[in-house]
């Protein structure tokens, strides 16, 4: 079986937020360019068969957004600098 993906856009349109179904990460996509510029490791607690994101939402500025990982835990992260803030 195939891993899905699920697709989110920034509010700024300027990237694509890639949840990485069945791996532990999100790929940033550069909209203007259409290339991979960041691809964020460790988005969930661990490495286990659930810790991957399932759904992703930004805040009202788009500075941050917010991961529902599969062991039903939500992550932060920081848009600007690609960095898991909490779990």
């Amino acid at each position: 079986m195939e891993a899905s993906q699920k697709v989110y856009l920034q509010p700024d349109n300027s990237k694509l937020y890639v949840a990485n179904d069945g791996e532990n990460s999100i790929s940033v996509i550069d909209t203007s360019t259409n290339k991979v510029i960041q691809t964020i490791q460790q988005v969930g607690i661990g490495s286990g068969a659930t810790d991957y994101p399932v759904q992703l939402a930004f805040n009202a500025d788009g500075q941050n957004s917010f991961v529902l990982i599969a062991s039903k835990s939500v992550s932060e992260i920081d848009v600007a600098s690609g960095k898991v803030l909490g779990i």
